[in-house]
């Protein structure tokens, strides 16, 4: 509960400090108001559901490599002798 406190607490302000400022600070950064009715709007394009599946895509093949390397490596680790060696001093 602190967490969503807290993110509707830096929203309002990060709101507010970009209506303090007005249009004719120059500042480039959008308000949270204007980027949810932009986000609202690409809900009925196509193109926005499209380009969501391949990001999915993307992410989801990125996610099985990284799996089987990490399986792989696990297996060699635990396998052979040198490379457990080899391993046992780093830190992450």
């Amino acid at each position: 509960m602190p967490g969503l406190i807290a993110t509707i607490v830096c929203i309002a302000a990060w709101e507010l400090a970009i209506r303090a400022a007005g249009p004719e600070s120059g500042v480039s950064v959008p308000a949270p108001s204007q980027i949810f009715g932009a986000f609202v709007a690409l809900f009925g394009d196509r193109g926005f559901w499209v380009a969501a599946g391949q990001t999915r895509g993307s992410s989801g093949l990125g996610l099985i490599i990284a799996t089987v390397a990490a399986l792989a490596l696990g297996v060699l680790d635990g396998t052979f002798v040198f490379v457990r060696h080899s391993t046992t001093g780093l830190r992450f």
